[in-house]
C-alpha cells in the first residue's frame, strides 16, 4: 500500500480508499419498469438510482410509478415503499387497479397533507418538511424506495406564506436539486431508489424543445435515469377503450443510449399491461 493510503486510513478509516473494483462486486438488485423500457435501459432499474419522470396530465406518470413499486416488492419482499402524494390525488382507484401492490403498512407508507380531525385543523406540510423526512428515511431505511408525486407541486415555507398576487420564484426545484446534491450519495451507498415525478411545461424561452420538465437543469444532472412520456392516445379494442397507449421516450440514462422512444400499454384497472407489451415488441420480429 502506498504511503497516502496509511495517511488516509490513520485519519479516515480504511474504508476511506478501496479498490475500483468494490463497484464492480457489489451486489445490486435490478427493478423491471416495463418490457419495452428494460431493453433501452439494459435490463431495468438497478438499485441505488435517481430517476425523473415527467409528462402532461393523465400520461401515465403516476400508473408507470405504482406498478413499479408493486415489481419493488416483488423483486425486495423485506423492503417498503414510501410514496409522497404531495398532490394528494392518489385514489383508491389507482390502487386497486395496480395488480400485485401490496398496500399494508409494512410494505406501503403514503406520506401525504393530513385531513383534519375533530378540533384539529387539516395540515399541509411545505417543501422543507417533505425533503426532511425523506432524508430521514434515507438515513435510516437502507433499500427503501422514495416516491415524489409529484415533485412540481411542492410549496416552500415562503411560497406558502406570501401574498400569491405578488411575485416570487419557485424555490421548489432549488430545494430538491440541493436535496440532491446532498443525498444522493445515500441513495447510492444504502441500495435505495429514488423516484421524483415532474410536470411538463412550456418553454418560453424561444429555444430547444417547445416543452421542458420544470425541474430545471441543478435537479437533472442528478439523474441516472430520465424518463418522459411524450403522448399518450386511447387504447381500443372492438370500439372500446381498454386504456392508454403511451410513448415514453429515454431522454438520458447512465445505463444504456439516450432519446430511445417505446410504446407503453396502461389497461384500466390493471396497470401496465406487460404482456401486451411484449407481444408489440415481438410480433414485428415475426416471433408472433
Amino acid at each position: 500500500m502506498s504511503k497516502a493510503y496509511d495517511l488516509i486510513a490513520k485519519e479516515f478509516g480504511k474504508t476511506a480508499m478501496h479498490s475500483a473494483s468494490f463497484l464492480l462486486d457489489r451486489p445490486r438488485k435490478v427493478i423491471s419498469l416495463s418490457p419495452a423500457l428494460d431493453i433501452i435501459l439494459s435490463g431495468g432499474v438497478p438499485q441505488g438510482s435517481i430517476l425523473m419522470s415527467s409528462g402532461q396530465y393523465k400520461a401515465g406518470k403516476t400508473t408507470k410509478a405504482l406498478t413499479f413499486c408493486a415489481e419493488f416488492q416483488r423483486v425486495l419482499p423485506d423492503s417498503c415503499v414510501y410514496y409522497f402524494d404531495i398532490e394528494d390525488r392518489l385514489k383508491e382507484m389507482n390502487l386497486k387497479g395496480i395488480r400485485g401492490l401490496d398496500v399494508s403498512k409494512e410494505r406501503f407508507q403514503r406520506i401525504a397533507p393530513v385531513p383534519a380531525e375533530g378540533n384539529k385543523p387539516a395540515r399541509v406540510y411545505v417543501a422543507e418538511e417533505y425533503l426532511k423526512m425523506a432524508k430521514m428515511i434515507l438515513e435510516n431505511e437502507p433499500e427503501c424506495l422514495i416516491i415524489f408525486d409529484s415533485a412540481s407541486a411542492m410549496c416552500t415555507r415562503d411560497e406558502a406564506t406570501t401574498d400569491p398576487s405578488g411575485q416570487i420564484r419557485a424555490m421548489g426545484p432549488k430545494l430538491l436539486a440541493h436535496f440532491l446534491k446532498q443525498n444522493a450519495p445515500l441513495v447510492h451507498l444504502n441500495n435505495s431508489i429514488f423516484w421524483s415525478i415532474h410536470h411538463l411545461i412550456d418553454n418560453t424561452s424561444g429555444y430547444g424543445e417547445a416543452k421542458k420538465e420544470d425541474g430545471g437543469n441543478k435537479i437533472q444532472y442528478w439523474q441516472d435515469i430520465k424518463l418522459r412520456a411524450k403522448s399518450s392516445m386511447p387504447w381500443e379494442v372492438g370500439g372500446n377503450q381498454i386504456g392508454l397507449k403511451v410513448t415514453w421516450q429515454c431522454k438520458n440514462s447512465a445505463l444504456g443510449s439516450p432519446n430511445q422512444s417505446i410504446e407503453s400499454f396502461i389497461r384500466f384497472n390493471h396497470g401496465i399491461d406487460k404482456e401486451e407489451e411484449v407481444i408489440a415488441l415481438a410480433s414485428p420480429m415475426g416471433l408472433i
